[in-house]
């Protein structure tokens, strides 16, 4: 039979206020004194030994021994609790998109730490892909992402702001909107889109599908952070996420993609989110208003 852990947290206490009497008043949970008895004379026959006599009290030889060894450890426990639920309070680990974490995140954090000044950030790229892994581990407190197609188990979110999904072409260029790189049901304008699997080219395949308009992309880029280069560089019209302050600039315009489905941002957790980020989460919610992104 293997030590009781709560056993030996009862001796502890026992032992420090010398009576299972005065152990009772001290103890910072309840427990009535037959129930302690109980549990000790569990312990004592775990153990093999005696640990004390009652009356009066006084530890034996092995009761000293244990008491010497568990002292320590339960002396300090609620001193270590305390500055790991402090150290807890004041820190924030966030995983997002590269794009988030570079454009966005630096002005939501920054207001957040007007009200802690003492806030500790932790920042880390991530990708759809292992976002559930980050968090189930506990490797990230929060993670800020387009929602996937399915829930993942374990994995709550929450909805920060929906993104259009937009073309984009160079600021001198003649096309104005959508209607001019389409005709009879076909892009007429070479297409950079994302991989086929990537959520804003499926997104923009299903607004595509609904409207009856095909589509062939000339260019298909890994990511959609490479998509304005090749734009800038004259090889089509470029597919990205409408990016307020970012994608507009830099010598680019955006063409509304109307009928086609916004992207979901959320905020991503696992449990019961700690307050630091149901803060960052309201704060994330009102910054996607500030710069037009639609909310639900």
């Amino acid at each position: 039979m293997s030590t009781n852990v709560h056993h030996l947290e009862l001796f502890y206490y026992v032992a420090r206020y010398e009576g299972i009497t005065a152990a009772t008043k001290a103890m910072p949970f309840g427990i009535q004194q037959p129930a302690v008895s109980g549990q000790l004379l569990q312990l004592e026959e775990v153990l093999g030994v005696k640990l004390f006599q009652r009356r009066p009290f006084v530890l034996t030889p092995p009761g000293r021994n244990l008491y010497r060894f568990i002292e320590p450890f339960f002396s300090q426990l609620e001193t270590v609790v305390s500055r790991i639920a402090e150290d807890e309070g004041s820190s924030l680990r966030v995983a997002a998109s590269p794009s988030i974490l570079g454009d966005h995140l630096p002005v939501v954090l920054a207001a957040m730490r007007k009200a802690h000044p003492g806030l500790r950030l932790t920042l880390r790229e991530t990708n759809r892909a292992n976002l559930s892994e980050l968090l189930l581990n506990q490797e990230a407190d929060v993670a800020i992402a387009p929602r996937p197609n399915r829930r993942l188990a374990g994995i709550r979110f929450e909805e920060l702001a929906r993104a259009p999904l937009v073309l984009i072409v160079p600021e001198n260029s003649s096309i104005q909107s959508f209607d001019q790189v389409h005709e009879d049901g076909v892009f007429t304008e070479p297409l950079i889109l994302p991989v086929a699997e990537d959520l804003a080219t499926r997104l923009f395949r299903d607004g595509m599908t609904e409207m009856g308009i095909g589509f062939q992309p000339s260019v298909e880029v890994q990511s959609i952070a490479v998509v304005p280069g090749y734009v800038l560089n004259g090889f089509g019209v470029g597919l990205t996420i409408a990016n307020p302050g970012i994608t507009d600039t830099n010598g680019l315009r955006h063409i509304a993609l109307d009928g086609v489905p916004d992207l979901i941002i959320d905020a991503c957790f696992a449990g019961t989110p700690k307050p630091l980020v149901s803060e960052l989460i309201k704060e994330a919610q009102s910054y996607g208003r500030t710069i037009g992104l639609r909310t639900e």
